[in-house]
């Protein structure tokens, strides 16, 4: 595989999602974010344009073969600190 180890199969993404503060959009969770639930949740008469980025990776990285991307981490400590990001 290049000198590239093995991932682990589970992987945690952080998305925008439902919190119980109305401003902020919070979850922690093994599947991508749902587009049409985070656009609902900025969508507004108020506003003019709603921009979205989708961010993808190269296919090499230092002269090696980019196989996948996976993230992990604690869950309830990832949600503490993304809501005091948000604060």
């Amino acid at each position: 595989e290049n000198g590239t180890s093995k991932l682990p199969e589970e992987k945690i993404v952080i998305a925008m999602c439902d919190d119980n503060d109305e401003n902020y959009l919070i979850r922690v969770s093994s599947q991508p974010p749902d587009y049409m639930e985070c656009y609902k949740f900025v969508s507004h008469p108020s506003c003019g344009a709603i921009s979205t980025f989708v961010g993808t990776t190269r296919n090499t990285f230092q002269d090696k073969n980019v196989l996948r991307l996976s993230y992990e981490g604690y869950v309830p400590m990832a949600n503490r600190e993304i809501r005091e990001l948000c604060r």
